[in-house]
């Protein structure tokens, strides 16, 4: 018998309590951000932010939003867009720590790909923090160089590049 799946949805700012008490439970200080700019990142592109929820509760979430291509100050949140952007910014993907090694990762990238498959981005840009570029290889990102947030908060840029 396998792991259990978890639904995903698109996530909506009424997920916001529940996205703030992952983030505490899985960040430390350096990476804890505020609902509001959660808000606005959902706000900013509500179709490439998802949910991932196991029995009623909320296993994990993925929040990304258009970018300008050359677009470097990660973690600010949504910057004015063009509306012909065609890289999009994972600005985080957080699993709780319950639902850790159960595939809901996957579950929401594999979610967002389905997604982009109809949509006109070429590009995926984030940042890989708390050790999780091996996950995100697997995921077929690119490993870059090292960048550090205003915060202190230590990753690498990835890239993931559709054709």
């Amino acid at each position: 018998m396998g792991s259990p799946t978890a639904e995903i949805r698109r996530a909506g700012t009424e997920d916001l309590p529940a996205i703030m008490r992952l983030q505490l439970q899985s960040y430390g200080a350096s990476l804890q951000e505020p609902a509001s700019l959660f808000e606005e990142i959902i706000g900013a592109s509500p179709d490439t932010c998802l949910a991932a929820e196991y029995e009623g509760v909320m296993a994990g979430y993925l929040l990304t939003h258009p970018i300008p291509d050359e677009f470097g100050d990660f973690g600010e949140g949504p910057p004015p867009l063009s509306g012909t952007e065609t890289t999009l910014y994972l600005h985080d993907m957080c699993v709780s720590t319950a639902h850790r090694n159960q595939g809901v990762g996957r579950l929401l990238f594999d979610a967002l790909n389905a997604h982009l498959e109809s949509e006109e981005f070429t590009k995926i840009r984030a940042i890989a923090v708390q050790d999780s570029e091996e996950f995100w290889k697997k995921c077929g990102f690119e490993i870059g160089a090292p960048y550090t947030y205003p915060g202190g908060a230590a990753g690498h840029v990835i890239t993931k590049t559709y054709t």
